[in-house]
């Protein structure tokens, strides 16, 4: 029982040791490099008011990305701690 509230207690606080390491490496992906080199590419081609524009539709949009990827957290987190909660009942 003492292992189980130390695995809720890592994952509440996000240290998930290798699971962790593979998202500070996102940067180094394929994909990332061909996100910023279009985005780049993009706003290479902006007039200053475009400019100022998209960087206000990209903040607006980053904060809403922010608050679903918060939400998708929530409930995956609070899915495995029911799951958890449920499991542990059938051991005692």
């Amino acid at each position: 029982m003492n292992n189980s509230k130390n695995i809720l207690h890592h994952l509440y606080h996000g240290n998930f040791g290798e699971a962790d390491k593979s998202t500070k490496e996102f940067f180094n992906t394929t994909e990332y490099r061909d996100m910023a080199k279009a985005h780049e590419e993009l706003e290479n081609t902006f007039s200053e008011q475009q400019h100022n524009l998209f960087d206000n539709y990209y903040i607006a949009e980053s904060g809403f990305m922010g608050l679903l990827l918060e939400r998708a957290y929530f409930n995956g987190f609070k899915t495995g701690f029911w799951l958890a909660f449920e499991l542990m009942e059938f051991q005692v």
